[in-house]
């Protein structure tokens, strides 16, 4: 509870002093806009002509460039002509086939060949208008120059100028209107070819509406039997001669998605990003079993297991889960063969986690899989198609069969969860396929089709996602662990939590994608993704202010990913800079403050993605004066204060510290306040404004030690000289005394009933109340041991008896 009203406090003050600073530069811009009513245009010192002459001209052999022969504009171009011609042919194609029989992994290819189409001819779009915008760009500096230079000419300050001068400012106007007149033209020319792009944009999105309303048909029409029962489906000839060129076109409609998507595609990021992970992987595994490790400890096995199993087929598997999530629509092809490469990875991988049973499962997944992915190849030959789906169906059904045994199924509940699991997808394997066998028989084409997907991808990509969980739980696992080795026993239950937080985290992000995959194989995430989107998108109204929930979900989640982000970087950077050696606090100081900018341009980007305009919170500018003023004076005081101590570093975190009678060490530097945690055990909450108003001391800013002073008297009679080097050799022997600055007794005078010492000595400060104890009963053992009495005050009383 004190950690959230802590954050939402942060939050707070930040909000403000963002809002206050964001209304200046509003304000700044507004003025900037507005235009003065007595401003005239500067007439150029005619002292300064010849250098603004010569700087324009420098301006002109600039866009002498941009005038040069464009060899990017004219491969867009060539290659748009050349484009356009394909697509004509491929729209040609794809109308050519009848709409009622084609099947939905053309009808998904196409939508991925034909979205490929659109990104690429977006690419180009976007390319020719950041030139149009470039040239207008350059357009609007030579209308400000041409007319600048006319009002000079024409000013009285130029009446008595010299003609030579005259000449050249009317030359350089002539070659600011030529060089206008020639960008003119090239703008001309970046419009019509942006035209055309725009153009064809429209027909490719026209495509794509056509094939997104045949999937909507395919998918609503599942439960109509469209086609005639199998029985009296007859295959001839005509169905697969010529099987040659059926597979030809197959290949060709595959290698044809393939090569568009790689055209339109930049991999350097994802060749980087996953060479960066496999040099990563290998530090990390070799770290790990490098270091000593319990054997005992849960998780320890696991973790074994993935790195001295098959750690080549893990790291590559791990890259083409990240294909896969960095281009999540690349080719309906390429995402099958990625995907049964992932299963047969997963086979061996897995083999020491689960027993032979399960092992056969996964074995049987992959025959499955294999069959499924080759109906992307039978679609070509006609009715040949059904019948196939019909082998599917009752392969599905043999090799599932063994798992309805009742005998598997006595003590379910006793059994682990490995085998729960199989025999459940097993089952609904079964089903599914049973399903299907009986749609396809009826002519229920269509849904024999789903439910095959079905039947095999959910136990598909629950497999995958197990292993997956396992592989990036373990990695997880390793790391954290080989951070804590460098770290006390006490810092155990942190990395614990640690490692809990972060298994939960992957284990939720597992279950949400699991949900994913379901709508997947049941062909509903474009519809519910379109839904979902029509609904964020929706403007309402509250009152005058006018929203969309889509504004609000990005303002919240830019505000998360912002802090998250924050304490990422901040920890991160505290990690490489304590390597460097910095003056103590300094990196903290440069954390915090990279931390605060982060905020601060999350939060203008959060309110820009919401679409806020921020000028009309013109009216909380006066509010938040008033407000500041009288009731939050305190919190900015404080606010400043933290800065002060951030940056003037008077105190850090473990720091011990003493403010009046609080005594303790530092927990957390705030933005408002700071925790310390007393030796009795008490959170205590010191403003930041005390910690720097009030008189502090601090008893670790340079150095960690102490000195420890104890006072001991001796009766009168004893050798002043040899309790001097008594009281100097106890602490002398004890280790955790320093040696420098050696330990000094002194004699401090005669007292009523002693005589007095005091003995100084220097320990590391969280040591030093232990210390003094047994420094103290060493000198008492000293004492007895060489016959020093330690005397009691005594009183002589003289009785006055008068009668």
């Amino acid at each position: 509870m004190y950690f959230m009203k802590k954050q939402f406090l942060r939050s707070f003050i930040l909000f403000f002093l963002i809002i206050l600073s964001t209304l200046l530069v509003a304000q700044e811009r507004v003025n900037d806009t507005i235009p003065a009513e007595n401003s005239e245009v500067k007439v150029i010192p005619v002292i300064d002509a010849n250098y603004e002459i010569e700087r324009t001209y420098k301006i002109f052999f600039k866009m002498d460039v941009l005038l040069q022969p464009d060899k990017g504009f004219f491969e867009i171009d060539s290659l748009f002509r050349l484009y356009r011609e394909e697509l004509l042919q491929e729209a040609g194609s794809f109308h050519s086939f009848n709409p009622n029989s084609l099947s939905k992994y053309f009808l998904e290819s196409s939508y991925r060949l034909w979205g490929g189409f659109y990104f690429k001819l977006g690419l180009w779009q976007l390319d020719v208008n950041k030139r149009i915008k470039n040239v207008q760009h350059n357009i609007g500096i030579l209308d400000e120059s041409i007319a600048l230079w006319q009002f000079t000419l024409a000013s009285k300050d130029y009446e008595l100028v010299p003609n030579n001068l005259k000449i050249r400012i009317t030359d350089l106007i002539d070659k600011a209107n030529e060089y206008r007149s020639k960008l003119h033209l090239l703008k001309r020319k970046f419009i019509l070819l942006e035209d055309e792009i725009t153009d064809q944009l429209a027909f490719v999105n026209q495509i794509l509406i056509e094939v997104n309303a045949l999937q909507e048909n395919s998918r609503d029409s599942l439960l109509i039997a469209k086609d005639p029962p199998l029985i009296h489906v007859y295959v001839d000839s005509s169905d697969y001669k010529p099987i040659k060129q059926r597979f030809l076109q197959s290949f060709k409609e595959s290698y044809k998605t393939i090569e568009n998507y790689f055209s339109t595609q930049n991999f350097v990021f994802f060749i980087v990003f996953s060479i960066a992970f496999l040099v990563f992987f290998i530090i990390v595994r070799r770290k790990y079993l490098d270091m000593e490790t319990d054997i005992s400890e849960r998780g320890h096995k696991t973790i074994l297991r993935i790195f001295k199993g098959y750690p080549v087929v893990t790291s590559l598997t791990m890259v083409m889960v990240f294909f896969h999530l960095f281009y999540p629509f690349y080719p309906l092809i390429l995402n099958h063969l990625i995907t049964l490469i992932l299963l047969i990875n997963m086979y061996f991988i897995l083999k020491k986690f689960i027993d032979s049973d399960t092992r056969h499962f996964i074995f049987r997944l992959i025959i499955l899989l294999i069959v499924n992915d080759l109906e992307i190849v039978v679609w070509y030959f006609g009715d040949v198609a059904r019948h196939y789906i019909l082998f599917e169906s009752l392969l599905g059904i043999l090799l599932s069969l063994k798992y309805l045994r009742p005998v598997l199924w006595q003590n379910f509940r006793e059994q682990k969860y490995i085998s729960q699991t199989r025999l459940i997808l097993a089952n609904l394997i079964f089903f599914f396929y049973l399903a299907a066998f009986f749609a396809n028989l009826m002519g229920y084409y269509d849904l024999a089709i789903l439910l095959v997907t079905v039947g095999i991808h959910v136990p598909e990509f629950t497999v995958l996602l197990y292993g997956l969980y396992l592989i990036t739980g373990s990695f997880a696992q390793a790391l954290i662990r080989y951070q804590r080795s460098k770290h006390t026993i006490s810092a155990y239950e942190k990395y614990a939590r640690y490692e809990r937080k972060t298994l939960n985290t992957i284990k939720t992000l597992a279950v949400i994608y699991w949900f994913f995959s379901l709508t997947v194989s049941f062909q509903v995430n474009r519809l519910l993704i379109n839904n979902f989107t029509e609904f964020l998108e929706k403007e309402r109204n509250f009152g005058l202010l006018e929203i969309t929930y889509g504004s609000v979900l990005s303002f919240i989640l830019i505000l998360v990913i912002t802090f998250v982000l924050t304490s990422l970087l901040k920890f991160l950077i505290e990690k490489l800079l304590k390597k460097a050696r910095l003056p103590r606090g300094v990196p903290v100081a440069i954390s915090v403050t990279v931390g605060y900018f982060i905020v601060v341009a999350g939060f203008l980007l959060a309110i820009t993605a919401a679409g806020i305009d921020l000028g009309k919170f013109g009216f909380i500018a006066g509010a938040l004066g008033v407000g500041i003023g009288f009731g939050l004076q305190n919190i900015v005081n404080n606010f400043i204060s933290g800065l002060i101590l951030l940056y003037e570093r008077p105190l850090q975190v473990g720091d011990t510290i003493e403010i009046k009678n609080l005594l303790g060490v530092v927990n957390r530097i705030g933005i408002r306040s700071s925790n310390v945690r007393t030796f009795d055990g008490a959170e205590v909450v010191v403003p930041n404004g005390n910690l720097v108003s009030d008189q502090l001391i601090n008893w670790t800013l340079t150095d960690n030690v102490r000195r420890i002073e104890i006072k001991v008297g001796v009766a009168y009679g004893s050798d002043p000289n040899e309790i001097l080097k008594l009281l100097t050799k106890v602490p002398s022997e004890h280790p955790m005394v320093l040696k420098e600055p050696a330990p000094w007794a002194l004699f401090e005078g005669f007292g009523d009933s002693a005589l007095n010492f005091r003995l100084l000595f220097w320990t590391p400060y969280d040591q030093s109340l232990g210390t003094k104890s047994e420094v103290g009963v060493g000198i008492y053992n000293i004492f007895k041991e060489h016959g020093v009495q330690i005397p009691f005050p005594q009183v002589d009383v003289n009785m006055n008896n008068k009668e």
